[in-house]
Parts: structure tokens; sequence; C-alpha cells
């Protein structure tokens, strides 16, 4: 049986990342990943979950459980929780991972900005 570790390897190997991108992109603390490849932390936080599953592009019952599908296309997160994107062409597909590459570099005050500088923007177009 495939442990959390197994999976999060399963799923850096078919992004072509490694532990260190992983702890980049999920913003978590290197020693984070590290405890879970040791099997040290048996339980490991949602947020850490949430963060590490959205980073990989993965559902986080599969991440955690073994639950599959692995993937439901693109999975992101939402006010809601998590939610498919099967309805989006594969352009805007494209421009929501560029985005979410983004926002994942951003502090919270950088990705508000954004928001607000965003929703300007539309209200000048509408």
């Amino acid at each position: 049986m495939k442990t959390l570790w197994d999976r999060v390897q399963e799923a850096m190997k078919a992004e072509g990342i490694n532990m260190a991108e992983l702890a980049r992109r999920a913003q978590l603390r290197p020693n984070t990943l590290t405890n879970w490849k040791s099997g040290k932390t048996q339980s490991p936080r949602k947020n850490d979950i949430a963060s590490v599953s959205s980073a990989l592009g993965v559902r986080p019952e599969w991440l955690l459980l073994g639950i599959t599908p692995m993937r439901l296309e693109r999975v992101a997160e939402t006010t809601t929780g998590y939610r498919a994107e099967a309805n989006l062409s594969p352009a805007k597909r494209i421009i929501l991972r560029a985005l979410e590459a983004d926002l994942s570099r951003m502090t919270d005050e950088q990705a508000e900005a954004w928001f607000v500088s965003y929703q300007k923007t539309l209200d000048k177009q509408n």
C-alpha cells in the first residue's frame, strides 16, 4: 500500500520537480516535507496537505488517502473548497496555471493589491 510520501513522490515526478521546488511552491519549510518523507509526521496539517496538493495539481483526497482519481483536470483552490476546471478552455487553463504560479510567489498584500487593480480594470471595461 502506498504511503503519503509515495504519492508525493509520484506527483513530483509527474510535475518534474524536486522536494526543494515543491517546498517553495507550497510555501512550506523544507523540513516539513522531510518529516513527511521520514514518517515523523503521521498526521499532516490540513493546510499543508492543501498547499502541497495545489502545488502538485492533485486532489487532496488522493494525496492524503490515495482516493482516486489523482487529478480532476487541474484542481484549484476556491473560496468554497476545490473544484474541477473541466469547463475551462485550454487557453484559460494555461492562463490559470500562470496566475497560480504568480500568486504563489506573492505576499497576501501583493495579491490583494493585484486583485484590486484587476477589479478596477474590469470596472473600466464595463
